[in-house]
């Protein structure tokens, strides 16, 4: 053999195509696409290193080198790659069954198809479809010794068939509407409770009957509530904190409406004490107040992290991952009040939610006046 260079590109091929079609008729978009890639060189260089004649490979009284020139081929010495430049040029040349073994290469070619459609089947909503076929063929024959003597070679052939189907529908989300609650079944709350009450009067601000466009189930238990929307009880459902991030995180529900915001303030939570107390302690309640209004104020300003961290101990069990969505919504909601002061608004407001909800005798509403003290608040630091 007079030797080839080692690693030559014999050719190489690329070419892509694309194409796309929008029909007039309807609001569809069709783009393909098409590749394809050929490449061939002379093989991987090989080189010989050494040579050990004296080497018996098989259990008969001949070494290797008596076998090489038995089969009437060259020394194989004379083919090290540091002699007449040898490293330059590849001497494999086996001869085996197989013709494609005895001429080293590599060979690479690989064929792409890709269909994607896009309709629209309504406004801001697509369906998708991504669908893809790619073939390859790779091939390559080494001689392993790099001499004209069949010592070693060896030939490989990959093939690969690669197909994928995808479809997607996308789009906007339309903005929630409370009027979509209507004839819908909702998981509420204990009867007479806050979050139920608060719920009734979102219904009615939004022009819903709660008795009557409506179905709520208000007979589930508080430890069962999340266990029964997994279930799949309900279409809709409200949900407190942490429960309410804990379900958004697992993919199991979605924010739609906050009812706290949509209803507006009306204090509900308040610290109480006796006439007699107040006038007794007036320093303890400050002291008291001074310390709410100071946790206001952190509550408002606080990271969300921080604020998570430092509830962490009161909440065994919870994700702080919960947590700290519970504490951004409220942040972000302005859920958290800022300040102690109780405006008469609130009180107001909250005494029409007790009435509408059947749990207040219109009769026995009560004067802002008669029910808080305001001195405290205003004063606190």
């Amino acid at each position: 053999s007079t030797g080839y260079d080692q690693g030559k590109l014999n050719h190489e091929y690329d070419g892509r195509a694309s194409l796309r079609w929008t029909p007039s008729a309807i609001p569809l978009t069709v783009d393909a696409a098409f590749d394809y890639t050929e490449e061939q060189d002379t093989g991987q260089a090989t080189a010989l290193m050494g040579f050990n004649s004296t080497y018996a490979p098989f259990p008969i009284p001949l070494n290797l080198g008596q076998l090489v020139a038995l089969t009437g081929n060259p020394n194989p010495n004379n083919y090290l790659a540091w002699v007449n430049n040898n490293f330059r040029n590849s001497y494999a040349g086996p001869k085996t069954a197989q013709p494609e073994q005895n001429t080293p290469f590599n060979s690479n070619h690989a064929t792409g198809v890709n269909v994607n459609t896009d309709l629209v089947v309504a406004p801001d909503t697509h369906l998708k479809t991504i669908t893809a076929y790619r073939q390859s063929y790779t091939a390559n024959a080494e001689d392993l010794d790099a001499t004209p003597v069949q010592i070693g070679s060896f030939i490989s052939k990959y093939k690969q068939h690669q197909f994928s189907e995808e479809v997607q529908l996308a789009g906007k989300v339309d903005k929630f509407d409370w009027k979509m609650l209507k004839g819908k079944e909702i998981l509420g709350f204990r009867p007479g409770s806050t979050p139920l009450l608060y719920l009734e009067a979102a219904l009615r601000k939004n022009g819903l009957d709660p008795q009557t466009d409506v179905k709520l189930s208000n007979n589930v238990g508080i430890p069962a509530r999340v266990g029964s929307w997994l279930a799949g009880q309900n279409q809709y459902a409200i949900f407190i904190e942490p429960d309410a991030s804990q379900l958004e995180i697992d993919g199991k529900a979605h924010y739609l409406a906050s009812i706290g915001e949509t209803v507006g303030f009306a204090d509900y939570t308040a610290f109480m004490a006796s006439e007699k107390y107040i006038r007794d302690n007036p320093a303890i309640v400050q002291s008291w107040t001074n310390a709410i209004a100071k946790g206001m104020k952190w509550t408002e300003k606080a990271p969300a992290v921080e604020i998570a961290k430092t509830l962490e101990p009161f909440f065994p069990g919870v994700s702080p991952q919960a947590l700290v969505g519970a504490a951004e919504r409220y942040q972000r909601l302005k859920i958290w009040k800022s300040s102690p002061v109780i405006e008469p608004a609130a009180i107001e407001k909250f005494q029409d939610i007790l009435v509408q909800g059947h749990v207040l005798d219109p009769a026995k509403r009560v004067k802002f006046q008669d029910l808080v003290v305001t001195e405290f608040a205003s004063k606190a630091k």
